[in-house]
């Protein structure tokens, strides 16, 4: 149990007034040497008590000043001296005619001359003794008194001595001493056994001064030896009662700023006991006993504040020990404080001189004394717990009954008398009869009804508390889910306690941290670890822990401070299960009636509705730990049987996601396969907040420093707080994973020898850490995920391989069918290749003809690529140049991180992540490049794809090449035939007409149409210096003319007609725009043949054609 201050701390709070080991050490021998001193006084007592009794009794007791005191026969023996006269307040002055003193004033000779008479006295003797008697005070008016004088009589008595009455002397000496013997045992029993506790030896103070006080106070009535001594330990009694009252069990805040309190309040009743000592012989003589007198009302006023503390505190108690402590201090102080009191109104009805008289004396008080020690010594020892509410509620019931029996009796006399008209004794058969009779009827209806009417009056709030938990608790069984516990316990609170805000925090998955309950999300960031001064000070105590405003906090907690001041905690209880394990807390704030503290009943109410809260937690724990397990098992279920079906791959991953997210929650989701021939590895699944991203899968990274490839290298699972820092520490970066993601755990996917790769989740920035259960639970998942994973991958790959065999064989016969079209043939093998690969898009590029080794798209198909068709890349340039390089297969599965892309006429809205090209070889010579872009099952291009693709190309090349020499011989045929028919038709026109114009215009549509020409035109060279003077053209137009033309006149000092004119030899120009001669003529042209018609030695003109779209002249054109 705990709260800011609790004995279960041993008293930390009164610890603080003594401290260090060696003042505590000193304190505990000073106490030693104190019951020496006391044990020694004990044994004076009882010396000076026996020798008194062995002379006469005087007849009544006489104070230190010789003045007769108010002491009354107990036994039922007179006393000879109050018999014969002697009355409270009579001062003795001469004893035989022997004056006590010369000097009236003179108290000490007074009361040496009385002792050393009576001890020269013997019983049976008697004796004449002369008093002063105060008119005010006592019957003046008697015939053994003188006329009074200035308000005082002289009287004369005698008697004959006797001895003190046995029953007095027990009453007066023997328990007193008895009671201080116990009291000293106490003392000595709480110092042996709580020898380090401060407030124990201040009880221990208490024990030992109250002892001395009992049994000096027949000595203060008797030899007058220890008055004194009497009067020091009344105010060391007192201050340390007080001391008591004031730090134990609940210290009062005033002792939070004044730590010697304790020592202030004992030092304070010895400042008082020294001023009475001053004043003993200083008073006047009726008021002799002041200062004794004030002493016993100051240590009875010392158990009056403690029983009025205890009895403020009994609904502010912080814990049941302290409440428990508490009520046995207020029965061991109200016990003591009945007698005290009938003492003391006895003792107020003597002095104002009523005649009505209470025979109860202070030495009869004395025995009480003992009850509030033996209720401090149970209070600090507290080796077991009694149900102290229960003796106070049968005290007060059985008093009640006390009385009302008392007085039903005398009504019962009263009322006989007046029936029988005669009056009956009280112990009257008949009387005695009817009474044994009525208590026999009616005494247990009786206590019962009176029972429940005194436990409603004291514990009003309790039952009620009481019958709220009950339907509380009835109201649990029936529930099952966290947030219908919680919602219930809630309710509790508004309808009892009214609490400004509560918060009930749970031990995460992880098992490090307690964080606030909430649904769907934490009703507060506030969390406390499982090592926290919090946890930790919740796991030593079982009841509430108490923040009290104003009392300092347990040393703990104090680390912890500022969260709870967040949280204005007030009240902290733990949720313990079955086995005593720590679950969680609940943090209370102040209540919201504006009262700024909770009192005992609320205290335990909280602490009990808490315990029922606790079982109900742990009961949902167990459920949500079944379900979660049933859960479990259905998911490893369907992911294991997932192997057993032919279950396409993607389904597959979708599955294994699915149900993976059912177990441990997570919105983010990886499977990254390992590629062993190039060690990479690739995202086959990525999710991030709960969203697919096929945009990064296949995205391909070599092992490395980062999480991933360590899962792979050492082939064990890795769990982490925060993936991001885990990345840093490792100088590693996957810029495509979230940088919000911080737990992640990975599990490596094994099939037999071979690791398949990494399936691994992740949580975002304010996600918990997993637990031990969750890694448990995702091993497995990563285990039965591989075997589904392999068994799907050797599954479709034999059905991939079984249906791309049966494609070759089809598209083989198809070949062969179209192999005298090559353009249906390119499409043909095209078309194959992406449906071979299941790919997205593919291209068919063959060498230019020109000699220049660049490629030219002759087919593309998907991806919008029909626009690529006609156009060129250079030799070399990249990866279908690195291809038709090096007559090798490259694959790329990331092009945007690859250096060889280029982005090699791409189209615009096609997104190329991966790339399979490989050569086309006939007769050993690369003849062009067969590429496929982008599986459509995002998967990866890997080695057994380039194997089949390179058969597949080797056959297609074959074809081509076949196609290709059919397709030449035949167009050489034709074209052969129709130059016989041009030239037999220029020479019937050249026989027929002498027209150069019209023979020019022949020529250059023969020219441009046999070329593939765009344009073309026919110059005759004239004059020196020469010049061009075009005669027949054919595409250009009106602007399309060379630099320095002046109409039909074009210069022949520059451009390619210059270097014609000067070798006299024709020139082709594949690409005008590296040729440093070339000047413009026709706009955008990017190809020229130039020829030049010579007669004899001379060039007579020069034929010019040119071309501005793809494709290039040839050589074939040339010739």
């Amino acid at each position: 149990m705990s709260s800011a201050s609790t004995t279960g701390e041993k008293n930390v709070s009164v610890a603080q007034s003594i401290q260090g080991f060696s003042l505590q050490r000193l304190v505990y021998y000073m106490l030693l040497a104190l019951s020496a001193v006391a044990a020694i006084i004990f044994v004076a007592y009882l010396s000076l008590a026996l020798e008194w009794r062995s002379h006469p009794f005087f007849g009544a007791m006489v104070s230190y000043r010789a003045v007769v005191d108010a002491g009354r026969p107990t036994s039922g023996e007179v006393w000879a001296g109050q018999e014969a006269g002697l009355r409270y307040l009579d001062r003795i002055i001469a004893i035989d005619g022997i004056p006590l003193a010369e000097d009236p004033q003179d108290y000490t000779t007074a009361i040496a001359t009385y002792h050393n008479i009576m001890l020269s006295k013997e019983v049976g003797e008697r004796i004449t003794v002369t008093v002063e008697r105060f008119a005010d005070v006592a019957d003046v008016n008697v015939p053994y008194c003188e006329p009074v004088s200035d308000g005082v009589a002289n009287c004369t008595i005698s008697y004959t001595l006797q001895d003190f009455p046995d029953g007095d002397f027990l009453a007066y000496f023997i328990l007193p001493y008895i009671a201080g013997l116990v009291a000293f045992g106490i003392a000595i029993a709480i110092l042996r056994l709580r020898p380090s506790e401060p407030i124990a030896l201040i009880a221990v103070l208490a024990a030992i001064s109250l002892s001395l006080y009992m049994m000096g106070i027949f000595d203060a009535g008797s030899t007058h030896r220890f008055i004194p001594v009497w009067l020091l330990s009344s105010g060391v009694a007192t201050g340390a009662l007080l001391a008591i009252t004031f730090t134990f069990p609940q210290p009062i805040r005033f002792y939070y700023t004044w730590r010697y309190l304790p020592v202030t309040l004992i030092t304070g009743g010895i400042v008082l006991s020294l001023i009475a000592i001053s004043q003993l012989y200083e008073v006047e003589p009726r008021y002799y006993g002041a200062p004794i007198q004030f002493m016993a009302i100051i240590t009875l006023s010392s158990l009056l504040v403690l029983f009025l503390r205890q009895l403020y505190l009994r609904r502010k108690a912080l814990t049941p020990m302290q409440h428990d402590q508490g009520n046995a201090l207020l029965i061991g102080a109200g016990l003591a404080l009945i007698p005290a009191a009938l003492w003391a109104v006895g003792r107020i009805l003597l002095a104002i001189g009523s005649p009505i008289t209470i025979p109860f004396n202070a030495e009869a008080t004395m025995p009480f004394y003992v009850l509030p020690l033996m209720s401090i010594a149970y209070a600090v020892l507290q080796y077991r717990r009694f149900d102290t509410d229960y003796i106070i509620s049968q005290t007060a019931v059985y008093t009640l009954l006390l009385i009302a029996l008392i007085a039903g009796y005398f009504l019962l006399v009263l009322g006989v008398s007046i029936l029988t008209q005669s009056a009956l004794g009280a112990n009257d058969p008949i009387v005695i009869a009817l009474t044994v009779f009525i208590i026999s009827a009616l005494f247990i209806p009786v206590r019962t009804r009176l029972q429940e009417r005194v436990d409603r009056f004291f514990y009003r709030a309790r039952r009620n508390y009481q019958q709220k938990l009950e339907a509380f608790s009835q109201k649990l069984t029936t529930l099952t889910g966290y947030e219908q516990v919680v919602s219930a316990f809630r309710e509790l609170l508004e309808e009892t306690i009214h609490p400004t805000n509560a918060f009930i925090f749970l031990l995460n998955q992880a098992g490090d941290a307690f964080v606030a309950y909430g649904n769907p999300k934490r009703e507060t960031d506030v969390t406390f670890g499982a090592d926290s001064g919090v946890a930790t000070l919740l796991r030593q105590v079982e009841f509430p822990i108490y923040l009290e405003p104003g009392r300092p906090w347990p040393d703990e907690i104090r680390i912890d401070r500022v969260r709870l001041n967040i949280l204005k905690t007030m009240v902290m209880v733990g949720l313990r299960n079955s086995r005593g394990k720590l679950l969680g807390f609940v943090s209370l704030g102040p209540p919201r009636s504006g009262i700024s503290e909770y009192n005992y009943d609320q205290l335990r109410f909280i602490g009990s509705s808490i315990a029922q809260l606790a079982i109900a937690v742990e009961r949902a724990q167990v459920v949500d730990s079944l379900q979660r397990r049933v859960n479990e098992l259905d998911v490893l279920s369907q992911v294991g049987q997932a192997a057993n079906f032919t279950i396409e791959f993607e389904d597959l991953l979708e599955l294994i996601s699915a149900q993976t997210n059912r177990l441990v929650q997570a919105p983010c989701f990886y499977i990254a396969l390992h590629d062993p021939t190039s060690d990479q590895l690739y995202f086959a699944f990525f999710q991030e907040d709960y969203e697919r991203d096929r945009g990064k899968e296949n995205k391909r990274w070599s092992i490395g420093n980062d999480l991933f490839s360590e899962v792979i290298s050492k082939r064990q699972a890795i769990r982490v707080e925060n993936f991001i820092d885990e990345m840093t520490l490792r100088h590693a970066d996957l810029p495509f994973i979230t940088h919000d993601l911080r737990p992640w755990m990975g599990v490596p996917m094994t099939a037999g020898d071979r690791i398949l790769g990494v399936i691994a989740i992740g949580r975002l920035l304010d996600g918990e850490p997993f637990t031990q259960e969750e890694y448990n639970i995702f091993n497995d998942i990563g285990s039965l995920a591989a075997t589904s994973l392999d068994k799907a991958r050797l599954f479709n790959e034999a059905n991939a391989r079984a249906r791309q065999l049966t494609v070759l064989n089809d598209i083989s016969r198809q070949m062969v069918a179209v192999e005298g079209d090559v353009e249906r043939l390119l499409d043909l093998i095209t078309s194959s290749s992406v449906e071979i690969l299941n790919a997205e898009a593919g291209s068919l590029l063959l060498m230019a003809e020109d000699g220049s080794r660049d490629l030219i798209f002759r087919v593309a198909i998907g991806g919008g690529g029909e626009d690529l068709v006609g156009q060129r890349i250079k030799a070399g340039h990249g990866l279908a140049g690195r291809c038709a390089d090096t007559g090798e297969p490259v694959i790329v599965n990331e092009t945007a991180s690859d250096p060889r892309w280029e982005g090699e006429a791409a189209p615009e809205k096609f997104r190329t992540s991966s790339i399979l090209a490989v050569p086309l070889i006939a007769k050993d010579e690369v003849i062009g490049v067969l590429e496929v872009v982008n599986k459509r099952d995002g998967t990866m291009f890997v080695n057994e794809d380039a194997e089949l693709l390179t058969t597949f190309a080797g056959q297609a090349a074959i074809a081509i090449e076949n196609a290709r020499l059919f397709q030449m011989t035949d167009q050489q045929l034709s074209q052969r035939l129709k130059e016989l028919e041009v030239l037999d038709r220029i020479n019937h026109e050249l026989n027929r007409t002498l027209d150069l114009h019209q023979v020019a215009e022949i020529t250059v549509r023969w020219a441009v149409a046999n070329t593939g020409a765009e344009a073309g035109a026919l110059g005759i060279v004239e004059d020196t210096p020469p010049k061009l003077h075009i005669v027949a053209k054919y595409g250009y137009d009106e602007d399309d003319t060379p630099e320095g033309a002046n109409g039909d006149i074009w210069p022949l000092n520059k451009g390619i007609v210059s270097r014609v004119l000067r070798t006299k030899a024709p020139d082709i120009v594949l690409d005008v725009s590296i040729d440093p001669d070339y000047i413009p003529s026709l706009r955008r042209s990017i190809s020229q043949i130039t020829i030049p018609i010579l007669s004899g030695d001379e060039v007579n003109a020069i034929l010019i054609l040119e071309t501005n779209q793809e494709p290039r002249f040839s050589l074939s054109d040339w010739d």
